[in-house]
């Protein structure tokens, strides 16, 4: 189909507003005979090759022998170099899978509010994100063999690793008890999940992840709490694995109060508190980094190899990092 504006599949995908969609839809499916009829669970690939979370199951009927391939998934018989398929919603089959939500404390726990159907498509958006910039930097988390979300609360992003077609042993912690075994028992098919104490060290062997991700975590640390947490992904991550993770750059702090900006300008970094969230430390309050400050402090720790502006959500900074081989 064209390229024509379609608010519902924006909204189901998690694409910009912006964004006008033009897709197919295909189907991976075993050798059938005649008139065999199997299930299938649709998911929708995208241009950079990504695929989206199960959209719905549906139950196909073979028109003619079809042996194993990719053909166009339609609502009618459509040739392909002389075979058809048709696919045929069945009742019990046919709704879109709805993820089971965290209850609403623990969501507001993790984004400052209750975003219902959005906690996860919003999530798998960010993890897309992410995965393009590993990608990029050369690890492509397809071809990890160890994975952590630090700082993972309910699983908001992770959930998005079930569309990797490779799955690498993934984990994820949180300092948040209660999240864990929220995971656990609803998360458990995805990755395996601990509780992180408040300050280092972890429980992970030296050099155990191939790439960790974190995303919301040092936005909230104060300078010295950040310092330790840099120290100890260091020791858990391989020489030559990668990390992402999110600060509050400039699109954060040149907007806030004066007494922010000229600390941050003066000096690359600050830290207010203020109200506190139920559920968490005292110490989790709102950080700001310049790009500077990370490219010098946090070169301590890593290889600074790039910082994307905005790249999460359109809001954090994205910082890419890699531990050097010493």
């Amino acid at each position: 189909m064209g390229f024509v504006s379609r608010p519902d599949v924006i909204r189901a995908l998690g694409l910009t507003e912006n964004v006008k969609p033009g897709f197919d839809f295909f189907a991976d499916f075993s050798s059938a005979g005649p008139r065999a009829e199997f299930d299938l669970t649709i998911r929708a690939r995208m241009r950079d090759g990504s695929q989206s979370a199960p959209l719905c199951s549906v139950r196909v009927q073979a028109k003619v022998p079809v042996a194993q391939g990719w053909l166009p998934a339609t609502t009618g018989p459509k040739s392909n170099g002389g075979a058809s398929i048709e696919v045929r919603a069945v009742a019990s089959g046919a709704t879109p899978q709805v993820d089971v939500l965290p209850p609403d404390h623990l969501q507001v726990r993790q984004v400052g509010g209750v975003w219902g159907p959005l906690f996860y498509s919003e999530g798998r958006v960010i993890f897309e994100q992410l995965a393009a910039e590993f990608r990029a930097a050369g690890g492509a988390l397809e071809r990890a063999q160890r994975i952590l979300d630090f700082g993972c609360g309910c699983g908001r992003v992770l959930r998005g690793i079930e569309g990797l077609a490779a799955r690498p042993d993934v984990w994820g912690c949180d300092i948040d008890a209660e999240a864990i075994e929220w995971n656990s028992k609803n998360l458990g098919h995805v990755a395996r999940f601990c509780v992180n104490p408040t300050m280092p060290p972890t429980a992970f062997e030296r050099g155990y992840f191939d790439s960790v991700y974190s995303v919301s975590v040092f936005t909230h640390l104060p300078e010295e709490l950040q310092f330790a947490w840099l120290t100890e992904l260091r020791r858990i991550v391989r020489p030559g694995g990668l990390l992402i993770l999110s600060t509050h750059g400039a699109h954060y702090w040149q907007n806030a109060d004066a007494d922010v900006r000229a600390e941050v300008e003066n000096r690359g970094f600050a830290y207010r508190s203020g109200a506190q969230t139920e559920g968490l430390p005292d110490f989790y309050m709102v950080a700001f980094h310049s790009q500077a400050y990370v490219r010098n402090r946090w070169s301590w720790f890593f290889e600074v190899v790039d910082i994307k502006e905005k790249l999460i959500h359109g809001l954090h900074d994205a910082v890419i990092l890699r531990r050097r081989n010493d």
